[in-house]
């Protein structure tokens, strides 16, 4: 084997060692202006997308323990490499996929584990981490909020009775 090709097989090995999240694509029919505009837009998210011989993938998977993944590097196949937010990036990639021709999901792995197409399109309508954030700290604020009102209620309505009682009595004060 040339040593051109070790060092490939070394590059997947890293990224596929190294990403959290990753997709094979089939780009088949895909543009060279529309493939370069999807690494320009998954490039904002840390994701790397690049393509490599199958030859060279199989060997790299089946070194890795992903043989798995084998029968799905046939045919033009992409890579995409996530290391920021897996949920922007799946958004990212499939309304990508819905505006341009040419570009399908073949799989994808999250921690090592294979995931289909339409797991990976589900997981695209999960909000982003952001967003599921500030939903938390509302539902707390609304939710600490709730509890005072709660905990509160009976002094209030103790004072509620009392006042009632000194209104009902004219506001004198009774001698035993």
């Amino acid at each position: 084997m040339r040593e051109e090709n070790r060092k490939l097989i070394q590059e997947i090995e890293d990224k596929f060692r190294n990403s959290r999240f990753i997709i094979l694509t089939n780009y088949r029919g895909l543009s060279a202006n529309d493939m370069n505009l999807l690494r320009r837009k998954l490039r904002s998210n840390k994701v790397e997308y690049k393509i490599f011989k199958n030859t060279l993938l199989s060997i790299a998977v089946k070194s890795l323990g992903l043989e798995n993944i084998s029968p799905y590097l046939k045919g033009p196949t992409a890579i995409a490499f996530c290391n920021g937010d897996e949920i922007i990036f799946s958004k990212t990639l499939t309304e990508f996929i819905k505006a341009h021709e040419g570009l399908d999901i073949k799989i994808g792995l999250l921690d090592g584990k294979v995931i289909d197409g339409e797991t990976l399109k589900l997981m695209s309508a999960i909000p982003s981490r952001e967003v599921l954030l500030h939903k938390l700290v509302g539902l707390l604020n609304s939710g600490i909020g709730n509890l005072l009102a709660v905990l509160s209620a009976p002094i209030n309505n103790l004072v509620q009775v009392l006042s009632a009682k000194v209104q009902q009595d004219g506001g004198r004060e009774k001698n035993g």
